[in-house]
């Protein structure tokens, strides 16, 4: 064959840059494809003739669409997979945080409860506050106990939510 007829043919490396592929591969495809008897010998290479061309494109292009769908449709299945794992996650953070809330309502109730009781307390005491030093000491001591207790329950929402302090 002339120069002239050879110009327009690819040889096998050629035509796995265009098809985006190893040139053993387009080896592999030549002998499974028997088309090795068509192949042009050029010097030091093998060209591949346009029909041989056609029936390794049309292959491969048969081929690697039925492989790229089947290995989408794995893609998306392992993605749907993943994606219900970390919904069941979620949901069962979703359920653990709102018993927390839960909790920490019960807690707050209680302290707004027992601030209540002790600022009763506090009332009774002041009238007695005059009578006598030893209930000045008792009152005092009640005072405090109730200014701490106050001061625990003047946390703001979110330290006495997580409990901080």
């Amino acid at each position: 064959m002339t120069n002239k007829e050879t110009k327009d043919l690819l040889s096998g490396t050629e035509l796995a840059r265009e098809l985006n592929i190893s040139s053993g591969r387009i080896s592999q495809l030549i002998t499974k494809l028997e088309l090795s008897d068509t192949l042009i010998k050029n010097g030091n290479k093998k060209l591949i003739p346009k029909d041989t061309e056609k029936a390794i494109r049309d292959y491969f292009n048969s081929n690697s669409e039925s492989h790229t769908t089947s290995s989408n449709s794995d893609s998306l299945i392992a993605v749907n997979e993943e994606l219900n794992k970390r919904i069941e996650e979620l949901i069962k953070d979703k359920e653990s945080y709102r018993s927390d809330i839960e909790e920490q309502k019960r807690t707050i109730a209680s302290l707004i409860q027992s601030n209540y009781l002790l600022s009763n307390k506090l009332e009774l005491i002041e009238p007695l506050k005059d009578k006598d030093s030893d209930k000045d000491e008792l009152i005092n001591q009640l005072k405090d106990e109730l200014k701490e207790s106050q001061a625990k329950n003047n946390r703001g929402f979110w330290s006495r939510l997580f409990g901080g302090r």
